[in-house]
Order: structure tokens, then C-alpha cells, then sequence
């Protein structure tokens, strides 16, 4: 992908804009299980790689079997929607 460091995964970046909307749409659900999230992408290598650039990107942070928004991802989201 132009203009990414090679050290990035190639997630596509609709899967990372999807799993992002999952983590931010609930109005209480923060922390979500790993397995959850994998499971509503439906592929569980690029959901992997997905997660791992939007850690990469200060994002997401994961906490063992659970992924939680960062606070900046949050912010973005109340300013953007």
C-alpha cells in the first residue's frame, strides 16, 4: 500500500474502519473479547492483521483475549462520528 511503512501489516483498511465501528458503536460495550471480534469479521488472519495495525497505529490496545479503543480512537470518533 503507498505511503505505509513496511513494518505495517496489509490489513485492508475496510477491515480496520469495521472493526474500529465495532469497538466504538456500543454505547457501553468497551472491552470486547478477542473471539468476538474475529468472529464478526469472519476471516481470522485478517481480522489478526487488522488488529495488529490498528495497535501498530496506537488505535486499540489488546489486553490478553480482550481489545479495547484507545482513548485517541475514541476521541476521533466523538469529533467525526
Amino acid at each position: 500500500m503507498p505511503n505505509q511503512p513496511d513494518y505495517l501489516p496489509q490489513a485492508p483498511e475496510g477491515v480496520q474502519r469495521r472493526i474500529l465501528r465495532l469497538l466504538l458503536g456500543g454505547q457501553d460495550e468497551r472491552l470486547w473479547p478477542l473471539e468476538v471480534v474475529v468472529h464478526r469479521v469472519g476471516d481470522p488472519i485478517t481480522a489478526l492483521d487488522a488488529l495488529v495495525a490498528l495497535s501498530d497505529a496506537g488505535l486499540v490496545h489488546r489486553w490478553g483475549r480482550y481489545v479495547i479503543p484507545t482513548r485517541a480512537a475514541m476521541h476521533f470518533f466523538w469529533l467525526f462520528g
